[in-house]
């Protein structure tokens, strides 16, 4: 899908930009630090996503040599392509918009040697969550031999499931323990099946009998079995930990050689719908929990979504989720 090509820019081309025949034109330096260069974006359906494209140009040659000319013109490029294929290229004949350095168009702005371009240009729906690659061209003359090109592919995904860790199932009996797993999908568009993992541990508990996880590892020393457990899935050894704590909330401290236990599941595919704010169960796992005298037992749940790594999401930070659960 190609961008459109004017969007209102002026076109002003100075004379002394266009090679005669049989000159020799020296391109300038390829821009850098194009920015946003490479990783996940978040993009929307509907009312689309704009793009705002940065990069650094060298306008004058270094220390007064002429090894590189300055740049009098930029072209930009902006489309999307299946993943596997080969990007298009990008130059005088398919840019989708060209700016001259001596005269932008409201479009482009400089600050020294940093430009920023706002063209107008949104993403598309069908060109979210596939590869959007993105150039930008430093020209020293209107021909393709006096230009440089910095590409960088960009990737708007319009999915993101968050983990809400789990809660007992109405299912749950005396003799098992039953689970179900939740999440939801804050982005707005269809999540495929994924895979995840559900993990129990029985945790020291606070109360006689116990009514809560212990969540303060100030009051325990520097056991060395003893292993913090926090809200994102981290896992840190007790005398390893800098007190007092810093890191994410803690939701439990679990002695090693206690009960533990672990479950893989996969989900139904389509997995969610777009926009689903509200946790909602997605797999029911059962664990069968050895007997014990306590009365009352505590545990850290702990829900990871998505372990094959199949989704690109925007926020991949998310896909695990921790709570104190008691039975």
């Amino acid at each position: 899908m190609k961008a459109l090509t004017t969007l209102g820019l002026v076109f002003l081309f100075a004379g002394a930009a266009h090679a005669q025949f049989g000159e020799i034109v020296r391109p300038p330096s390829a821009p850098t630090e194009l920015a946003p260069a490479t990783g996940t974006w978040q993009g929307s359906h509907g009312h689309g996503t704009p793009l705002v494209l940065g990069w650094t140009q060298l306008i004058l040659p270094p220390g007064g040599l002429d090894i590189n000319p300055p740049a009098t013109h930029f072209l930009v490029c902006i489309d999307s392509y299946a993943p596997g294929a080969t990007p298009p290229a990008c130059n005088l004949a398919n840019r989708d918009y060209i700016e001259t350095v001596a005269s932008p168009s409201p479009a482009l702005t400089r600050n020294v040697h940093r430009f920023t371009f706002m063209p107008g240009r949104f993403v598309e729906d069908a060109e979210l969550d596939q590869p959007l690659r993105v150039s930008v061209v430093a020209c020293s003359a209107l021909v393709d031999r006096g230009c440089r090109a910095t590409s960088a592919d960009l990737w708007y995904s319009s999915m993101n499931i968050l983990s809400d860790a789990a809660s007992e199932s109405a299912n749950t009996t005396k003799k098992s323990w039953k689970l179900d797993v939740r999440a939801m999908n804050t982005g707005d568009g269809m999540v495929p099946a994924f895979s995840g993992t559900l993990q129990l541990f029985e945790v020291l508990s606070t109360g006689n009998p116990g009514r809560d996880c212990l969540k303060d590892p100030s009051m325990l020393g520097m056991q060395p079995d003893l292993v913090i457990l926090d809200k994102l899935g981290g896992m840190t050894p007790l005398p390893m930990a800098q007190l007092p704590w810093t890191g994410p909330a803690i939701v439990g401290i679990f002695r090693q050689g206690s009960f533990s236990d672990s479950k893989s599941f996969t989900t139904t595919d389509p997995a969610f719908a777009g926009a689903q704010s509200t946790s909602r169960g997605i797999k029911e796992l059962e664990f069968l929990i050895p007997q014990s005298a306590v009365t009352q037992r505590t545990f850290v749940v702990r829900a990871t979504l998505d372990t094959g790594n199949v989704i690109r999401e925007f926020n991949e930070l998310d896909n695990i989720g921790a709570a104190c659960r008691k039975r």
